[in-house]
């Protein structure tokens, strides 16, 4: 098989399946006393039903030991998400400065039309490299990120390296599993203006593979020296190369149509803060002043900010306060921010639903 990454091999790092049934458990070197051997699969442990452990596909301590988790049916293919993930695992050893801060995912300015329109460009123009395998494609892509990045706070530019580099890769290192490039199909859908995490999946993987024609022995450099960019590596690879371009009409729809996605989000999140509302079965709880909950785990692949400090949880949330624990699985949950930052400076109330695994 092609080498995925160098040094690095899923089969080396433990992984925890929920099949939607039982929590398999492979190649952990000390597992939990609640998991028992299973009878009908070799070398595999099981625990019957969902590991509390397991809330999607992410990393967690486990036994003491970083575990890569997969919930079976988030994606196609199981075993390229299990590459995606135990890439993780081999990171977290390895790279430990590339994971991102999902704090500032929630500050992020998606509010601005006119970086939307310089992010949409960029991701139209890394869509044709790819494509047509066209090194003026990706110097158009780097200048537009030049001029994106001049107006985006520090901590957002970076974030979305580190997103870029930390799960780019990974969903690079997924698609080389399944023999397939998938970020040419996604960059041509125009990505909504706040989901930056899940665009950058496609962004990073666009890189990675345009560095595999421009500059070969790329991923060698990035082991020896784990602070360099994605972009940074690209932009070197194609320097000098003759630049394609946007006609001025092909701007003028991208600026048009990001104008009115900004609108279409604002509105949006009106109505999805009035729909949950609206369901039956609610429940609040506030924090006793001055003590705010604290957040002691969310999914940050499946929330939306909602502004104002509100933020809607639609696959995980766990809270801690005075007295109090709870975890929302599967079901919807709203948190209302204690200060400045959505999450992060607290939270004074949280509404949920009786539906749903909540504990």
């Amino acid at each position: 098989m092609t080498e995925l990454w160098p040094g690095f091999s899923p089969t080396n790092h433990p992984v925890a399946l929920f099949d939607g049934e039982r929590t398999w458990l492979f190649r952990h070197p000390s597992p939990p006393e609640e998991f028992r051997q299973a009878s009908d699969a070799e070398g595999a442990l099981v625990f019957d039903g969902r590991h509390p452990a397991v809330v999607g596909s992410s990393l967690v301590d486990l036994g003491g030991v970083t575990t890569a988790t997969v919930l079976q049916g988030d994606r196609p293919d199981v075993q390229a998400e299990i590459a995606h993930e135990t890439f993780h695992v081999f990171c977290r050893v390895r790279h430990p400065a590339w994971a991102a801060n999902e704090v500032s995912a929630l500050t992020y300015p998606v509010e601005d039309p006119e970086v939307l329109t310089l992010r949409r460009l960029e991701a139209e123009a890394l869509r044709r490299a790819v494509l047509e395998g066209a090194a003026g494609w990706a110097v158009v892509a780097a200048s537009l990120r030049q001029d994106r990045f001049e107006r985006l706070p520090e901590s957002a530019v970076r974030y979305e390296r580190d997103l870029e580099r930390y799960e780019g890769l990974a969903f690079y290192v997924e698609g080389k599993w399944a023999g397939a490039i998938r970020c040419v199909e996604a960059l041509a859908t125009p990505s909504r203006p706040d989901d930056i995490r899940r665009a950058a999946y496609h962004t990073g993987e666009a890189m990675a593979v345009l560095l595999d024609k421009f500059a070969p022995g790329w991923a060698d450099a990035l082991e020896a020296n784990d602070t360099l960019e994605l972009d940074g590596l690209l932009r070197a690879a194609v320097a000098g190369q003759a630049s394609k371009e946007f006609s001025a009409d092909e701007r003028a729809e991208v600026a048009r149509s990001a104008r009115e996605a900004v609108a279409a989000m604002e509105t949006q999140r009106r109505l999805r803060r009035e729909a949950f509302l609206a369901r039956h079965g609610r429940i609040v709880l506030t924090a006793l002043s001055p003590n705010a909950f604290e957040v002691a785990g969310y999914d940050p692949m499946n929330i939306e900010h909602l502004g104002r400090g509100e933020v809607l949880h639609t696959r995980f949330l766990k809270l801690r306060g005075e007295g109090v624990e709870l975890e929302v699985f599967d079901s919807p949950a709203l948190t209302e921010s204690a200060g400045a930052h959505p999450l992060h400076d607290g939270i004074r109330r949280v509404t949920f639903t009786s539906m749903g695994d909540a504990s």
